[in-house]
């Protein structure tokens, strides 16, 4: 496997910023951020994830915005629980938010 960046939000379009980066061994999200377009297409769009959520090592968030950071119960609600969650403030710092504290979020 090679490393690779798919783009599945806020490519082509403003929100829903959601980045998987892939290289040997590990699958991290940089964001997944909630869609706010057209009524219809946003409730289609955020109502499902293009990818395996059970798969990833973590995320990483740039910053708390919905439209990079609204997905995230969506992601527990995938049963993704056993990675992390880290945020950039200059720097990164871990979270550690369970799904329960997610969905706070």
């Amino acid at each position: 496997m090679t490393t690779s960046i798919t783009f599945w939000g806020a490519a082509g379009q403003v929100t829903g910023s959601c980045h998987l980066l892939e290289w040997p061994g590990h699958r991290v999200l940089l964001d997944c951020g909630l869609f706010q377009d057209k009524r219809e297409e946003s409730t289609r769009l955020n109502a499902a994830l293009p990818f395996d959520p059970r798969q990833l090592d973590g995320v990483i968030l740039s910053h708390a915005h919905i439209d990079h950071s609204g997905r995230l119960p969506l992601l527990a609600g995938h049963q993704f629980n056993h990675g992390d969650i880290a945020k950039i403030r200059a720097g990164i710092e871990k979270l550690n938010l369970g799904p329960i504290e997610v969905q706070q979020y």
